[in-house]
């Protein structure tokens, strides 16, 4: 039996063409799977392990210095992917936003009242027509001074809109941090970090 046919209202054709379904492109399969180990499995040589063991500080520091150490490859390999400068295959620009989204939900513990006020209800900066390269050279200079840190872009996020950087140290102790990148006021540089804290 023949499913019936919808037919296209004329002249809604061009909106039609954004509402068809698309699927992924096969090579980012491969991308995806890199970013998942990355942000979600740093930490996979110390697994299993009893959760107990959460309460040593030196596991605790291992644990985060290395699951902090496949946040940053994932994160680097979104920036490299931007720096490239090729146009994106459509879904995946997508795809690695959701990746830096896990890793900043994971710094925000999975709370959803923290990430309320994280979000301003604007639209994020094209990644193209940012302050990106001046953040960028920002984060990887924070990850050289604290290694074991891990200093996330929120340009990268989809809804982590405050700030230029959120920094979780390896310590786990000091909270989460929100930084604004140094801004150049009459000729002098001025670091604008807040003690904002989840």
């Amino acid at each position: 039996m023949n499913e019936p046919r919808m037919t296209i209202p004329k002249g809604f054709e061009r909106q039609a063409e954004h509402l068809r379904p698309t699927a992924m492109p096969v090579h980012l399969e491969e991308v995806a799977k890199r970013l998942f180990e990355e942000v979600c499995c740093g930490s996979r040589s110390l697994w299993p392990f009893e959760p107990e063991r959460m309460k040593e500080p030196d596991f605790r520091a291992h644990f985060y210095r290395l699951a902090h150490d496949g946040m940053w490859a994932a994160q680097e390999r979104f920036i490299n992917r931007i720096e490239k400068g090729d146009p994106m295959a459509p879904g995946e620009e997508a795809l690695y936003r959701m990746a830096m989204d896990t890793i900043a939900w994971q710094m925000l513990e999975r709370q959803l009242c923290y990430a309320r006020r994280f979000f301003r209800e604007q639209r994020q900066p094209s990644l193209s027509n940012s302050n990106l390269e001046s953040v960028v050279i920002a984060a990887r200079g924070l990850r050289e001074q604290k290694p074991d840190s891990m200093p996330l872009i929120t340009d990268l996020t989809t809804f982590v809109q405050i700030g230029d950087i959120e920094l979780l140290p390896v310590a786990q102790t000091l909270g989460l941090g929100v930084m604004m990148k140094p801004e150049v006021v009459n000729g002098n540089e001025t670091d604008v970090q807040s003690g904002v804290q989840a």
